[in-house]
């Protein structure tokens, strides 16, 4: 069953291996045949150890004995290392797992995988492992640090999803004297919604991996993630696989008429105001509407997956029907005023009152993250400042909706929003919290022992 020495002076550091016994072949079979024409493909000297992402296939297509397989090696390690952790996976799957036909192992410095069913461009979020440092945060830090750790995570895994390698590092300032490390990946062959997707779900996990623990990972086939109180990955090789992220270009500036024009130039600027701020509040509104939906369609999916566990996402789009869905067919009864942009949907009254979330479905309570959704109306109400340069551009909204270490500033009492709307009593209410959660009867979690 060997296929070859492994030379390296250091072996891997191996983490864990899954290699499910519902589908196994038999010695000298066609399958057993395949699979090592895959495993020599991929620890060959011309496999793409310098891009650290390979795949390889072999068997007649439509074939049950056909086998995938790929590699990951980790974004911050060199095609030597990338090459000699191969070549020892190699050899320990085939003793791991001598007679299963699905196999995934994962060493610090790379993962192998493979299946008799297609794998590539496939996100796969289960099995996950969780591997945990066994010392906790302070006591006096719990709270800090479990506001920190998600938004550095979200963070890192938004712009490893944007990456080519999808790959991405990334530090934070925890006290004057500690410094959050974390290191996300997915395998280069996802899309960048799919990357950003698997990643998420993995972050979810953080409350049931790595609750008040100083460092932690969850590894799982498609993607993961890790975080540590100190450098644990090489600084240098990160920074320059990291590609930077796509630059935008300004819209050309709006030139303004001349004094001669002045009596028309009023009616210009209000409808060049009037038709961006309305939009901008019906795609935030939809934005998080169909966040809540989307969220409510990945929980609904992973309950019917195959054998091999295999689920997809969407691409996620904004339609004149997904808008006319979040303002509930723009109902009178959401309509609180009329004005020079027309009408403006429920975003100021709920927020002085601190009722925000009353703004969302009911049906739709508990398939959303209550930050996201807050964030999206925050950003929403600084969409219709009086003051045009307080305006966030499309630009920066992206930026703050895809980043939650991006500070917002405070919206004020909007003329527009008021119009046409009684004052109503600023009244205090207790905020209310979601905690982070996934749906427990649909994952199967694996442990380190």
């Amino acid at each position: 069953m060997i296929l070859k020495t492994v030379s390296s002076a250091t072996n891997p550091i191996y983490l864990y291996h899954i290699c499910p016994n519902t589908t196994t072949f038999s010695r000298n079979s066609t399958y057993l045949t395949n699979l090592r024409t895959v495993l020599s493909s991929l620890s060959s000297p011309n496999a793409a150890y310098a891009s650290l992402f390979d795949n390889a296939t072999a068997g007649e297509e439509n074939d049950d004995n056909r086998v995938y397989g790929l590699f990951l090696c980790r974004g911050d390690v060199s095609a030597e290392i990338c090459r000699d952790c191969l070549a020892f996976a190699v050899n320990e799957t085939l003793y791991r797992c001598p007679r299963e036909k699905v196999a995934v192992i994962w060493y610090d410095e790379c993962m192998l995988r493979y299946s008799n069913q297609s794998i590539v461009g496939q996100m796969r979020i289960r099995p996950a492992v969780f591997l945990t440092n066994k010392q906790n945060i302070t006591e006096n830090q719990v709270s800090r640090f479990t506001e920190s750790l998600p938004a550095l995570l979200i963070d890192v895994a938004v712009k490893a999803a944007l990456s080519s390698r999808k790959f991405a590092t990334e530090k934070a300032n925890f006290t004057v004297f500690q410094t959050i490390y974390s290191l996300v990946q997915c395998t280069p062959d996802l899309t960048n919604q799919d990357c950003e997707s698997c990643l998420r779900q993995a972050i979810n996990w953080l409350p049931r991996c790595c609750d008040r623990s100083v460092g932690g990972r969850v590894i799982a086939p498609s993607c993961s993630f890790r975080y540590e109180l100190y450098p644990f990955y090489n600084e240098t090789i990160a920074a320059a696989t990291m590609a930077p992220p796509p630059s935008t270009v300004a819209a050309p500036p709006l030139k303004l008429p001349s004094e001669k024009g002045k009596g028309k130039s009023s009616t210009v600027i209000v409808s060049a105001i009037a038709v961006p701020v309305s939009v901008c509040l019906l795609l935030l509104g939809a934005m998080c509407w169909l966040l809540a939906k989307r969220r409510n369609k990945l929980s609904a999916e992973t309950e019917d997956l195959d054998e091999d566990g295999i689920t997809s996402t969407e691409t996620l789009q904004f339609q004149f029907s997904a808008i006319e869905a979040a303002t509930n067919k723009f109902s009178e009864s959401n309509k609180l005023g009329h004005g020079g942009f027309g009408e403006v949907y429920k975003v100021w009254k709920l927020w002085v009152e601190n009722s925000p979330l009353e703004l969302v479905d009911e049906a739709m309570r508990g398939n959303f993250q209550t930050n996201e959704v807050i964030r999206c109306i925050h950003i929403a109400l600084l969409c219709v400042q009086d003051d045009s340069s307080e305006r966030p551009s499309m630009d920066n909204i992206l930026v703050m909706m895809n980043s939650f270490t991006v500070t917002l500033p405070i919206p004020k009492r909007s003329g527009f929003l008021l119009q046409n709307m009684r004052d109503s009593k600023d009244q205090s209410a207790a905020s209310k919290s979601l905690p982070l959660s996934v749906d427990d009867s649909s994952i199967t979690i694996v442990h380190p022992r």
